[in-house]
């Protein structure tokens, strides 16, 4: 038997009716998933601004595939996009995934192909809004309990934007800079931590708005890196260890 309690449900140990120790704590959230996720088409806008208030995941810039978008429909403020990708029909309605490291919640699948929604503040503070058909997506499931981090801790929350200003081929791997607005949250030091259109990389001589990472052939060839030329801009996400230190010192300079 289960009982309505601050948000949460508790399930009785059989044979007691009074709530003893707790055998299960199920997120009330994690059911409204389910039912909503029974809703069609039309009624997905609904179902992604719900969805994207409960769910909290976590990713680490390993990309598991490119996806190609393949339809964009426009819906008042928001965005549906239609993606092709060979991961598209394992994927699940409501489950997060990194989309250029983005956090989107999936709201429609097929054999090959599931669609995304994005509201108006995604699409203005990522490079969401330049997407069109044929645009290549570099793609990520959230990681799983007990999964191997091998990258860094990513959240799927793009910070700004950075635009691709160099792109050097050093013999064999390629070196990209890109120049950002510096603020006192963004931080960026050498040989740390950066997500890029959610790919997970080491940032390189850091100077005023500049800095620069180096792309390996592997990335090369398995990311939309290869893509990029100067003017180009990608979505970028500070390392949030370094985020919450500089969040602590602002709030506590003399601690």
């Amino acid at each position: 038997m289960c009982l309505v309690n601050a948000g949460i449900l508790l399930k009785k140990s059989p044979g007691n009716d009074s709530i003893g120790p707790i055998d299960s704590i199920i997120s009330i959230a994690e059911r409204d998933n389910n039912r909503i996720a029974l809703g069609n088409r039309n009624n997905r806008t609904n179902r992604i601004n719900r969805i994207n208030r409960i769910n909290q995941t976590m990713f680490t810039g390993i990309i598991e595939a490119l996806g190609v978008v393949r339809k964009v429909e426009k819906d008042r403020s928001n965005v549906h996009f239609t993606i092709e990708s060979p991961i598209s029909g394992e994927l699940r309605v409501d489950q997060s995934m990194s989309h250029n490291g983005v956090c989107l919640t999936v709201v429609e699948t097929g054999t090959q192909h599931h669609v995304v929604t994005a509201v108006e503040e995604t699409l203005r503070r990522t490079n969401l809004g330049a997407w069109q058909t044929g645009t290549l997506v570099n793609l990520e499931r959230c990681l799983p309990i007990g999964g191997r981090l091998d990258g860094h801790m990513v959240q799927g929350h793009v910070d700004t934007l950075a635009t691709c200003v160099e792109v050097l081929e050093t013999g064999g791997s390629w070196r990209f800079t890109f120049r950002y607005l510096p603020t006192p949250e963004h931080l960026l030091v050498d040989k740390g931590s950066v997500c890029l259109n959610g790919v997970s990389l080491t940032v390189v001589e850091p100077r005023d708005d500049l800095f620069s990472v180096a792309i390996i052939p592997f990335t090369w060839e398995h990311t939309n890196f290869r893509t990029l030329a100067p003017g180009d801009t990608v979505n970028i996400e500070f390392d949030i260890i370094g985020k919450y230190i500089a969040r602590y010192l602002a709030a506590y300079p003399k601690a």
